[in-house]
């Protein structure tokens, strides 16, 4: 049947766009531009008809260069299915200070799955707090999914033997100098105060802190005194701030 109009009818957007989803095909940005040109010059060009869910099935049977979503993408439209406005900006800020989490492409698009759907398989609102209790849940493998991580940075090394760097200390008074006698000056800064020991260097140890220390009450006043809550190691201490906001 050929086409009965020159221009695209928006019974053929509405047609697009139910299809669209429908078949996971990608349909925001650039790429989901890209794959309607495919489509439409297609089934208008070449097939001569209108676009309608029949000629779009026949057509994406054919043509090439169609991008689809990956399972992370569908797992995340399901998972964002049903929020509100509201919902999503609460996950939208937390996740803006989750510095160790991955948010970009298919590791992001998991970690946003994995964290939410903790909380929907329980039933549990969207907020700030019961999404720090997801991820502390997450971690410690109520999930059987493994959330993705950014790489801990590279170590820099600071003054030593084989650092290749020199450092004169004769001549600055002793209560100025970072290190005296070979120790750390806590004189240096008159707002030291004792952090939680480091059990070792490595990336998890680095996460817990991160986690920690992102932690965020309702108020200012909340949270610093949240901040101050500290514990032998970073884990013990965001656990123990983390059950302070509950």
């Amino acid at each position: 049947m050929a086409r009965t109009s020159t221009e695209f009818t928006q019974a053929e957007r509405n047609a697009f766009e139910a299809f669209f989803v429908k078949n996971h095909l990608v349909i925001d940005g650039a790429v989901g531009h890209k794959n309607g040109e495919i489509l439409a010059d297609f089934i208008a060009n070449k097939m001569n008809s209108d676009i309608t869910a029949e000629t779009l099935a026949a057509a994406v049977k054919v043509v090439k260069g169609l991008v689809f979503k990956t399972a992370a993408q569908r797992e995340f439209d399901t998972a964002i299915s049903g929020m509100s406005e509201a919902e999503k900006s609460v996950v939208s800020k937390w996740l803006e200070r989750q510095k160790q989490l991955v948010l970009d492409g298919d590791p992001g698009f998991e970690n946003f799955s994995i964290i939410v759907g903790w909380l929907r398989a329980r039933n549990y609102p969207i907020s700030e707090q019961n999404l720090n209790m997801s991820l502390t849940n997450v971690i410690n493998n109520s999930c059987q999914r493994s959330l993705h991580w950014k790489a801990a940075p590279a170590h820099e090394g600071g003054y030593g033997r084989h650092s290749g760097k020199k450092f004169d200390s004769k001549n600055e008074p002793e209560e100025e100098r970072l290190y005296v006698g070979g120790r750390l000056n806590h004189s240096h800064n008159p707002g030291y105060a004792p952090k939680p020991k480091e059990t070792s260097t490595s990336a998890d140890e680095a996460r817990w802190r991160q986690m920690a220390e992102n932690l965020r009450a309702n108020t200012h006043s909340r949270t610093a005194e949240i901040q101050k809550i500290m514990r032998p190691t970073w884990r013990e201490t965001f656990e123990a701030r983390n059950k302070a906001l509950s």
